[in-house]
């Protein structure tokens, strides 16, 4: 009866294993549909790009994960997708080829991804990508999202968005100032300073700065917003003169214009001013109240505390509100944002000299509370690309030889919405659900063959 009870015991751990087998294989040929949980940032920086981030992992998580697709490891991390050129956020002309990396960590398929996906922002479904995995970008001006699909062996799927501007290749701006007419002009009283800048793409900017000499030291001055005139077709600014200091300076035109390859070009005149200051006002910077002021979290900070994953782009309106004060007076506050394309997000550093000017504004005074001047602007950063974006106040007081204040926040947008395709795969897990629930079984039936077979011997 023993050898009865043996047999027995063997044959329901033989249905159990081939129940288990058939489950999975079951689960794996039919169609389960769940959102994909494995994306890739396509904002972070080359080297990050080397490492996959899991929606629902920590950095020191991520950097846990091993090698999962050999020795009895069930594969969970999705292919890697990566851009080799041109660089993502850039500016691009119309049919560039669009060069991907994508590779998974599975030796076993020769690290290569079992399907691409891809689809631009306007298209209703997804197009396969064969290797080499290249997209051509359209012809015509404007910008473009690009998804990005990767599904390996083991049915994870990965994701990741790009975005370029399409633009030509134009020329930089042309500045020919128009008043002063001639060098070392003799000026007094109210002038109306105009120069003639042209662009074959258009003009983002045209400013005035009057720089003043003491001594033979060129001291940068004040800078101004000049208005485009319709009917000289002439930028230009009228300017009290004689708010200056008696003596020498230089009348300065700085015009940037809209290429995505940016040009700032600067054309200048020196003059002398004559009924002017008797002497040189000085004084102390401007100040501002941080708690006063309202503006955007700095990543910079976060980067420097150790935490930038905590840090959460920013999307839509973004608000700025600054509070400041000068015992002179404040004469001119300038807003502007720079594209960081460059921008490091594991040091925080980043090349002003490279940064593209996204837009600039000359802000006027929106309020006061007591001796403190508010100036505020919302920035629609959904009219530009996401990246990451030095936002800049400059602040410039009323002083002979021009104090100047700048406030600084480094900002990434995050309005790109990832619109994923359904996809089928496995639920993961339901192979252990099956064989635990085989092995639970095993544990009632057996006590009741022993108590069916022990009864028949008693």
């Amino acid at each position: 009866m023993n050898r009865k009870l043996s047999r027995t015991i063997l044959l329901i751990s033989v249905i159990a294993f081939f129940s288990f087998i058939g489950g999975v294989f079951v689960i794996k040929t039919t169609v389960l549909y769940f959102p994909i949980d494995n994306s890739i940032d396509s904002n972070l920086t080359n080297n990050e790009m080397n490492e996959v981030i899991f929606q629902n992992y920590t950095r020191k998580e991520v950097m846990n994960v091993q090698q999962d697709a050999c020795c009895g490891h069930t594969d969970t991390t999705p292919p890697t997708i990566q851009i080799n050129s041109p660089a993502n956020n850039s500016f691009v002309l119309g049919g560039t080829t669009i060069d991907l990396k994508i590779f998974d960590d599975n030796p076993f398929y020769d690290y290569e991804a079992k399907q691409v996906l891809y689809r631009w922002g306007t298209d209703q479904s997804n197009t396969t990508l064969d290797s080499p995995h290249d997209v051509v970008i359209s012809n015509d001006i404007g910008i473009y999202v690009l998804y990005v699909y990767a599904e390996d062996n083991d049915d994870n799927w990965g994701s990741a968005i790009f975005s370029f501007t399409v633009t030509l290749t134009y020329d930089p701006p042309t500045v020919e100032i128009i008043f002063p007419s001639v060098s070392n002009q003799t000026l007094t009283g109210m002038k109306l300073f105009s120069a003639n800048v042209k662009d074959d793409n258009g003009i983002l900017d045209v400013k005035i700065q009057i720089d003043i000499v003491v001594e033979d030291v060129r001291y940068p001055g004040r800078t101004y917003p000049m208005s485009y005139n319709k009917t000289t077709s002439y930028y230009d600014i009228y300017f009290n003169v004689s708010s200056l200091a008696n003596g020498y300076h230089w009348f300065v035109v700085i015009a940037t214009d809209l290429d995505g390859d940016q040009h700032t070009v600067t054309k200048e005149i020196d003059f002398t001013v004559i009924g002017g200051l008797e002497e040189i006002i000085g004084g102390d910077p401007p100040e501002w109240d941080p708690n006063l002021s309202v503006l955007p979290e700095n990543v910079s900070k976060y980067i420097e505390e150790d935490n930038f994953l905590d840090y959460e782009a920013e999307v839509g309106d973004i608000y700025f509100k600054v509070v400041v004060f000068d015992e002179v007076g404040i004469a001119v506050v300038d807003f502007t944002v720079y594209a960081l394309d460059d921008f490091d997000n594991s040091t925080g550093e980043y090349e002003l000299s490279y940064a593209r000017i996204e837009l600039t504004r000359s802000l006027s005074q929106s309020g006061s509370d007591g001796d403190w001047l508010i100036y505020e602007y919302t920035w629609d950063s959904t009219s530009s690309l996401d990246n990451y974006y030095l936002c800049q106040f400059e602040i410039q007081d009323e002083d002979t030889i021009t104090n100047r204040l700048i406030i600084s926040i480094i900002l990434k947008t995050n309005n790109v919405v990832d619109d994923q395709p359904t996809v089928d795969f496995g639920s993961p897990g339901f192979e252990v659900e099956i064989l635990i629930l085989a092995l639970s079984s095993l544990v009632f039936i057996i006590p009741l063959i022993k108590r069916r077979y022990g009864n028949k011997n008693n």
